[in-house]
């Protein structure tokens, strides 16, 4: 009697693209990553691919690095260090877990936010990666973060608002030299624009995608137990809980990277 088909089994047979969403975290990858499941049927994974059972490698919550991973040499040597990465090992963890609606898509899609600084290794680890350059307003990302603030481990003498414009600003700097790589294939988009346009940005990804059939970002999509409605600009929502100190210290340290910033089209106040 032959049983059910294994859904891994079923994965490693029919992956032959991978999509991988890159952004900092609490820049909106994992709402990206659900709504391209979710409308195209791909297959995919239910969180992060570095907080899925299975996986070999660092994370950031083994690591204690939380939400402030690139702010320093240190905490990104924990968690990027392509030395403590075996890609053979996470692709069999990905496939174990891997889900789709359609099993018969050929496409994988993921995210994870400290895969930023690989995007090198995954080009080549993974069967035709490709890229979602993802980035957003970063107040907004720094309101995010500061929401959670009490469970960012910090240094004797670190005060957390520099940490967290530290640890943006990292990731800000690495995006752009991703998004100018010629080793990686993939599509810059803004949170924003996402957000504003989403048949647009839905477009652009399935030119970048297109064994993907179909994409509708518009659609109510269900984050980490935190948000369940239609894609909406929260901007706002986070910029607007920062305190008139945090502002000042996060818009001073973004003005030393104007040009940084200038680059991804966010104007930072002087």
């Amino acid at each position: 009697m032959t049983g059910s088909p294994n859904p891994a089994a079923m994965a490693f047979a029919a992956v032959r693209t991978s999509l991988v969403v890159l952004g900092p975290n609490n820049s909106g990858s994992t709402l990206l990553r659900n709504a391209i499941a979710a409308s195209s049927g791909c297959w995919h994974l239910s969180r992060e691919a570095q907080h899925i059972p299975g996986f070999p490698g660092p994370s950031t919550r083994s690591t204690g690095t939380r939400l402030i991973w690139a702010a320093s040499a240190d905490r990104l040597a924990r968690v990027a260090d392509p030395a403590l990465h075996d890609w053979p090992r996470s692709w069999a963890a990905w496939m174990s877990a891997a889900e789709a609606d359609d099993v018969g898509s050929s496409v994988i899609v993921m995210s994870s936010p400290p895969f930023l600084f690989l995007a090198r290794e995954l080009a080549s680890a993974l069967p035709a990666a490709r890229f979602v350059f993802l980035v957003r307003d970063p107040l907004a990302i720094a309101g995010g973060i500061l929401r959670r603030g009490a469970q960012q481990a910090l240094s004797r003498g670190e005060n957390l608002v520099e940490v967290v414009a530290s640890h943006i600003i990292g990731c800000f700097e690495r995006q752009r030299e991703n998004v100018g790589c010629p080793d990686t294939e993939g599509a810059m988009l803004r949170y924003e624009d996402m957000c504003a346009n989403p048949a647009s940005a839905s477009r652009r990804i399935l030119r970048l995608v297109p064994e993907l059939g179909k994409i509708d970002l518009a659609q109510r999509v269900a984050v980490k137990g935190l948000y369940d409605e239609p894609l909406r600009n929260m901007n706002a929502d986070s910029i607007g809980a920062l305190t008139a100190d945090e502002l000042a210290v996060l818009n001073a340290a973004f003005a030393e990277h104007g040009e940084l910033f200038d680059f991804f089209g966010y104007g930072v106040a002087q």
